[in-house]
C-alpha cells in the first residue's frame, strides 16, 4: 500500500465489505444501498455529504422546501427503509 494514505485507511478489516457483498449476493432481502465504512466518522462524513447534496438542491429553486418540510420527507424515507 502506499505510505501516504493514512492508517485509518489501511487498517480496516476487508470483513465488513465482504459480508456486504456477500448480503447483496445471496440475502433473500438485499439492501438497495450498502455504507461500509472504517468507523462512525467516515460513516457521519458520507451522510453529511448526502445532506449537503440535498441542502444545495433545495435552494434557490421556485419551490424551496422549508425545514419542516424536509424532516416530514427524511422521516418519510426513513419510515419507508424500516
Amino acid at each position: 500500500m502506499p505510505a501516504h494514505l493514512p492508517d485509518k485507511i489501511l487498517s480496516p478489516s476487508a470483513d465488513p465489505v465482504a459480508e456486504a457483498a456477500l448480503h447483496a449476493l445471496f440475502a433473500d432481502a438485499p439492501k438497495r444501498r450498502y455504507l461500509v465504512t472504517p468507523n462512525q466518522e467516515e460513516a457521519e462524513i458520507t451522510i453529511k455529504g448526502a445532506l449537503t447534496r440535498i441542502a444545495q438542491l433545495n435552494a434557490d429553486q421556485p419551490y424551496e422546501l422549508d425545514r419542516e418540510q424536509l424532516i416530514e420527507m427524511l422521516d418519510a424515507a426513513m419510515h419507508k427503509v424500516d
